[in-house]
């Protein structure tokens, strides 16, 4: 499937950076040696100095009222009668190993390119200037999408990362 691309430029110089939707995927291993699925999210890094891909944050508060949630839904009537079935069990372990690589990341999200946790999400509001001040001292903004331009496809990326998020 083909991606578009899009444009973010700064209100102040000439600056351009470039926002790839290409698909990613990054593998944490934990020190037990089992594998978690992370995300990840178009972020500014203050050291490369542009826009790039970062790891998402993960929130161990979030992931355990999502593992307690699983679990009441899990408790009801015919979860007692029947049992869980293999999904809910994979479904379950899935959790309680995003929860252990949460308690056990102590570093800030990190750069995808640089490796440094000098990243900060970059969102925009409805006017599509962004929450970044650039190096000049202006905020960037996202340049609307043509949807005539050229869209590109990009070959899947798996990216292996330790449970601190540098690159194995």
């Amino acid at each position: 499937m083909s991606m578009p691309m899009g444009y973010v430029r700064c209100h102040g110089c000439d600056f351009e950076g470039l926002m790839q939707r290409h698909p990613i995927t990054l593998e944490y291993v934990l020190p037990t040696g089992a594998v978690v699925q992370g995300y990840r999210e178009v972020a500014w890094c203050y050291s490369c100095e542009d826009v790039t891909d970062a790891e998402a944050a993960f929130d161990a508060a979030s992931i355990q009222n999502e593992i307690d949630s699983f679990k009441r839904r899990k408790v009801g009537f015919f979860g007692r009668i029947f049992g869980g079935g293999k999904a809910e069990d994979v479904e379950l372990k899935r959790l309680t190993e995003r929860l252990q690589l949460a308690q056990l990341r102590k570093s800030a999200p990190r750069c995808l390119n640089c490796g440094e946790p000098t990243v900060v999400p970059l969102a925009f509001d409805e006017s599509g200037t962004s929450n970044v001040v650039h190096t000049c001292g202006r905020r960037l903004f996202v340049v609307p999408e043509d949807p005539d331009a050229p869209r590109f496809m990009f070959r899947p990326e798996v990216v292996r990362l330790d449970s601190e998020g540098r690159k194995i």
